[in-house]
C-alpha cells in the first residue's frame, strides 16, 4: 500500500506536469490559428488543417487526463492501472479517430476559400466527450467529499471539486467582458492543485496520509503566532503497545496494515480544526 501510494503521488505529479505542458503547447497552436486565420495562399491553408487537429486533440487529452487523475485520487491510487482505464477511454480514442480521419472527412470542420474554419457534422462530438470527462471528474471529486470519513479526505476531494470552478468562472467571465479568461483560469486551476501535491508530499507521511513532524512544526508555530488569542490546546501523545512483536510475528507488511488502520481511525474522528500526526515509529500525536 505504500509503495502503491509513492507511486501514486508521482504519478499524479507527471500527469500534472504534462497537463501544464500541454496547455502551453495549446495556446502556442491557438496563437498561431489566429496568424493565420483569413490569410490567402495554400501554405497558411495546410497550417491551418494541422493546427485545428491538434489543437482539438491536446484538448481532449487534457480532459482525459483530469479525468483519470480524479479517478486516482478518488479511488486512493488505483485510478490509473487496469484493463478499466482503456474502457474509460473509449470516447476519447472515438474522438481522436474523428479527428485524425478529419482531412478527408471534414467531419469536424473544415477551411473554407478564405482559410476561415467551418463547422463540419461532428462538430460538437469533441467538446462533448470533452465536457463528459470533466463533469464526470467533478461529479467524483463533490460526491467524495461527501462520502469521506476524514476531514483530510473531505479536503483533498474538496479542493479538486473546486478547481473545477477555476475554468468555469473563466468562461462566465469570456462570455460577459468578451476576454479571452478561460486559459488563464484553467492554468491557475492547475497550479494550485500541483501546489497542493507538492505541500501534501512535504507535509503528510506517506505511509499513512497522516500529518508529519514537519507539519507538526507548522503548527505549533501558526499557534505561537496567535498566542494573543489565549486559545487553549490539549496534546495526546499515544504509542502502540507492542508494536515489534507485530513485525516480528507477522511481517513488516502486516506493521504498516496496523499503522494505517489506527491512522485512519484517528482520521475519522479528529475534528476538521485539529490535527493528527505521526511522531515517528509507532508514535502519533492529537492535538
Amino acid at each position: 500500500h505504500n509503495t502503491r501510494r509513492t507511486l501514486s503521488f508521482s504519478w499524479r505529479t507527471r500527469v500534472l506536469r504534462t497537463e501544464m505542458l500541454l496547455f502551453v503547447l495549446l495556446l502556442l497552436c491557438r496563437t498561431a490559428i489566429l496568424c493565420n486565420l483569413g490569410k490567402g495562399g495554400f501554405g497558411p491553408r495546410i497550417l491551418l488543417k494541422g493546427l485545428g487537429v491538434w489543437y482539438a486533440f491536446g484538448l481532449l487529452a487534457c480532459a482525459y487526463l483530469c479525468f483519470l487523475y480524479v479517478l486516482d485520487v478518488a479511488q486512493d491510487g488505483n485510478g490509473q492501472r487496469g484493463i478499466k482505464c482503456w474502457i474509460l477511454a473509449i470516447p476519447a480514442l472515438i474522438g481522436s479517430a474523428v479527428l485524425l480521419s478529419n482531412p478527408w472527412t471534414k467531419a469536424v470542420y473544415f477551411i473554407n476559400m478564405v482559410n476561415y474554419y467551418k463547422k463540419g457534422p461532428a462538430a460538437y462530438l469533441i467538446p462533448a466527450v470533452g465536457m463528459l470527462y470533466l463533469v464526470v471528474a467533478f461529479l467524483l471529486a463533490a460526491f467524495g467529499a461527501r462520502r469521506a470519513g476524514s476531514a483530510q479526505r473531505r479536503g483533498e476531494l474538496g479542493k479538486l471539486a473546486a478547481a473545477f470552478l477555476f475554468p468555469a468562472a473563466g468562461i462566465l467571465v469570456e462570455k460577459i467582458f468578451s476576454m479571452d479568461a478561460a486559459w488563464a483560469f484553467t492554468v491557475a486551476a492547475l497550479l494550485w492543485v500541483y501546489l497542493g501535491i507538492q505541500k501534501g508530499q512535504v507535509t503528510q507521511d506517506g505511509l499513512t496520509g497522516l500529518n508529519n513532524r514537519r507539519r507538526l512544526d507548522q503548527y505549533m508555530w501558526e499557534l505561537d503566532e496567535r498566542s494573543g488569542e489565549r486559545e487553549t490546546c490539549c496534546y495526546l501523545l499515544m504509542d502502540v503497545n507492542k508494536f515489534k512483536k507485530v513485525n516480528d510475528t507477522y511481517g513488516h507488511n502486516a506493521g504498516d496494515a496496523v499503522l494505517q488502520r489506527i491512522a485512519a481511525v484517528l482520521q475519522e474522528h479528529v475534528a476538521s480544526e485539529d490535527e493528527a500526526v505521526r511522531w515517528g515509529g509507532e508514535e502519533f500525536i492529537l492535538m
